[in-house]
């Protein structure tokens, strides 16, 4: 029997409760206690990271506003933000003025803003397009970028990335050595009724040789990781606000301190598909991001993760710099991405892209999305870079 089908027996054996998947893949040998970050691991070299997927394609042009190119207004008659409004930063750059958990962020440092991030030959439909992320390559492909990272680093830990999702996990966390798992409500969850008797057959495993051996350590590790996700209730001493992407985030800093041993934690947070009446629905939903993130670190500092985690926040593709009849915008290419954290290298990165040089009436992008990853890669996770991506440059950011 192989390890693929060990591992899967061990997930059905184990969990079969909706709000707690493991979706099987090859073990690694691993053994001892999951914790949560190694303390011994230089904080700057390697941190745990959770990415946050704006699904739908958000406008990264009424988000990082080029308030100062005359150009903006007369491609949005009707969406362009007034100068008035909006939230200045730097080189004639501007937030949106629902933005102000992300301007306290950059004006102390802990917000990089890496602008026009794209790829060659941008695909503009939403599955493709985030496949084509997640796998980090512009081709796509059936591994993603940090699964690849996980498989070059297999580490001995057993719990790994983690999912906030009540679907699969995403295509970025698939790996061939590390399961991925998804949590949908810890609260809702509870370990099997039979428990003792599951731990007793895979504690006999540990003592014997080969397959056996390592899938009985790696049912032990996951039985205890589930354990205490069990017990997590999204508590926080930080006032959340409220929105779906408040509890991700509150639920994401009690998982990364409970001490279970995940290294990336991945959320989607949608709606940002905004063909028609988009100035108010973007407002409301960058309303939520800023504020939201803004909490998140806030928690982060106060359970002492501020220095061991970091944040990127990216979406599938932009928005088309020309407004639509319908007040709204149509898939475009380039945009922002963020990366948040103590230690981050704060401010704007990157080239703007021009409004005026465009092709086939989209953004030219300035910085490929691999060297922001890889630069992630090597600079958050301390992995090899290389080893992911091939024939890119790392962008440094802390």
């Amino acid at each position: 029997m192989s390890n693929r089908i060990d591992r899967r027996s061990v997930v059905k054996g184990l969990f079969t409760l909706p709000a707690f998947a493991v979706v099987g893949s090859r073990i690694v040998q691993a053994g001892g206690r999951l914790s949560a970050i190694d303390p011994g691991l230089d904080p700057a070299a390697r941190r745990a990271l959770v990415m946050v997927h704006l699904a739908g394609g958000n406008d990264g042009l009424n988000t990082v506003v080029p308030i100062g190119d005359p150009a903006y207004a007369k491609l949005r008659p009707a969406l362009a933000l007034a100068k008035s409004d909006v939230l200045s930063i730097d080189r004639g750059m501007a937030f949106h003025p629902a933005l102000g958990g992300f301007r306290k962020l950059y004006e102390r440092g802990q917000l990089a803003v890496v602008q026009g991030v794209g790829y060659p030959n941008p695909d503009f439909s939403h599955f493709r397009a985030t496949e084509i992320w997640e796998a980090g390559d512009p081709n796509g492909g059936a591994s993603g970028w940090i699964g690849r990272y996980l498989d070059e680093s297999a580490s001995g830990r057993g719990l790994r990335a983690v999912a906030l999702s009540k679907e699969q996990p995403p295509l970025v966390l698939a790996s061939s050595s590390s399961p991925a798992v998804t949590v949908s409500d810890p609260a809702s969850f509870r370990p099997p009724s039979n428990e003792a008797a599951i731990r007793a057959m895979y504690s006999a495993y540990v003592k014997q040789p080969a397959t056996r051996h390592v899938v009985g350590a790696a049912g032990i590790e996951t039985l205890d990781a589930a354990t205490t996700i069990s017990r997590l209730r999204g508590e926080s001493a930080v006032n959340y606000p409220p929105g779906e992407l408040s509890a991700d985030l509150r639920r994401a800093a009690e998982l990364l301190a409970a001490g279970v041993g995940v290294e990336v934690l991945h959320i989607s947070f949608g709606g940002f598909d905004t063909h028609v009446n988009q100035m108010g629905k973007h407002r409301q939903l960058l309303n939520q991001v800023g504020s939201a993130f803004a909490a998140f670190q806030q928690d982060l500092e106060r359970r002492g993760l501020a220095r061991k985690v970091v944040t990127v926040v990216y979406s599938e593709f932009g928005r088309r710099p020309a407004e639509n009849f319908g007040g709204g915008t149509d898939h475009g290419s380039a945009g922002p991405v963020f990366v948040i954290g103590e230690g981050v290298r704060g401010g704007l990165h990157g080239e703007a892209p021009s409004l005026t040089s465009l092709d086939s009436g989209n953004l030219r992008f300035t910085t490929d999305f691999r060297s922001v990853f890889g630069g992630i890669v090597r600079d958050c996770l301390g992995g090899d870079p290389s080893a992911v991506f091939r024939g890119i440059t790392p962008l440094g950011l802390f």
